[in-house]
């Protein structure tokens, strides 16, 4: 059989992608009791394609087959955040802070595809595949791709004095879904102290201001 005119076989084929894109994000806070505060985050971001396609019997060769396919994806992820903030002076010298706060996010990817042979060129969609033995397997599937999450604990103390001695602890337990079972989470705190020893009376902060500038 010999080729029909190029133009003629690219104007009877029918590829269609589609894509739709969108995020949002939203935040509440409101103050609980003096000092203490509560926020929430959450946002989504988003991206659905959908592509179809469709060859009549005389485009890519010289068979007698009419192909069309499916194929949709749905790739997103979300993120949620809710913590409690605390900052507080008593007597005006002693200042203490606090945070205590959730986090979680996730990624995904669903998607799919069917391809097949089509009974004949009347309705280019998959409504007229010609049964179920015209349908080809090896590009027919659905699966989730990146389909993982973050979730973490955390929290932070800070004590100071006078701006002179600080003191401030952290802790975080931050889980993945990438990880094994028996490793899937893992704790980190942390300690730390300072004192500002350039406000001490008699500590020669100017000598030292001078130095420094006559070196560099």
């Amino acid at each position: 059989r010999g080729r029909a005119n190029l133009l003629d076989e690219f104007g009877r084929m029918d590829v269609r992608d589609r894509n739709l894109r969108g995020n949002f994000f939203t935040y509440l806070e409101f103050d609980i009791v003096d000092g203490l505060k509560f926020r929430t985050n959450n946002g989504i971001d988003f991206n659905y394609s959908r592509n179809t396609e469709f060859f009549p019997e005389a485009v890519g060769g010289q068979n007698e087959n009419v192909d069309a396919s499916f194929a949709s994806a749905l790739a997103y992820n979300w993120i949620h955040e809710s913590f409690f903030n605390y900052n507080k002076t008593f007597g005006e010298k002693h200042v203490v802070t606090g945070l205590l706060g959730f986090s979680a996010q996730q990624w995904a990817r669903p998607n799919e595809r069917i391809e097949g042979q089509l009974a004949n060129s009347l309705i280019p969609t998959l409504n007229n595949l010609g049964g179920l033995e015209s349908i080809d397997l090896g590009n027919t599937f659905t699966q989730d791709q990146n389909d993982h999450a973050l979730a973490s604990f955390f929290g932070r103390a800070t004590y100071a004095y006078d701006d002179k001695y600080l003191l401030a602890t952290t802790y975080r337990r931050d889980g993945s879904s990438r990880f094994g079972a028996n490793n899937r989470w893992g704790t980190f705190p942390a300690f730390s102290g300072a004192w500002v020893f350039s406000d001490v009376e008699g500590f020669p902060a100017r000598d030292i201001q001078w130095t420094l500038s006559e070196v560099f």
